[in-house]
């Protein structure tokens, strides 16, 4: 099977296609069957999407763009985006993929982290992105490329290719598992 993963950015990347070849074996596919490219992909939404709507928009739009049949492989492409929303009083970090096969989207998506209040101002208030906000909230440089919000927030317990991951495990699920989607 080929799979299009719709980034260049390394977690995405190793989330997506960590996530295909753990699961591969429960549904009787060879982890090795899958061929997996990598496309540059613009989201279509803002750089930090700001409600889960938005968040779920982008991985689609992502994964829809960089769709291209194979004629001798079965084809799907992923679109990986993560993004904030509110509920409650708080912000809440989440990521969501997006698998298309030509035909129908299959939706995941990871937990949701609570931010800190001071991160959630520099978004809302200063109008920072994520990425920008989180390298100046811990004094770093470059997290989004390396562990992520995600990671910098839990000490690396949950990284961002973790949430990628478990974003991408929940999409596979309709996708492969046909016995309990039939008819979906």
């Amino acid at each position: 099977m080929l799979v299009i993963i719709a980034s260049t950015r390394t977690p995405k990347i190793n989330g997506v296609t960590n996530a295909f070849r753990s699961v591969a074996p429960a549904f009787g596919f060879d982890p090795a069957s899958f061929r997996f490219e990598t496309k540059p992909a613009e989201s279509g939404v803002a750089e930090t999407p700001m409600s889960i709507e938005e968040t779920m928009r982008g991985a689609r739009q992502r994964a829809e763009q960089v769709f291209a049949q194979d004629a001798l492989l079965r084809t799907v492409s992923v679109g990986v985006e993560g993004g904030l929303f509110r509920e409650h009083g708080a912000m809440f970090l989440q990521s969501w993929t997006c698998l298309y096969d030509g035909n129908r989207t299959y939706f995941g998506s990871s937990g949701a982290l609570e931010i800190p209040a001071s991160l959630r101002a520099m978004v809302e208030t200063e109008g920072l992105s994520l990425g920008s906000a989180i390298d100046q909230f811990m004094s770093g440089a470059d997290i989004r490329n390396r562990q992520g919000t995600y990671g910098a927030l839990t000490n690396d317990i949950v990284t961002r290719e973790d949430s990628f991951m478990a974003a991408t495990t929940f999409a596979l699920m309709p996708f492969l598992n046909s016995v309990v989607y039939a008819g979906r």
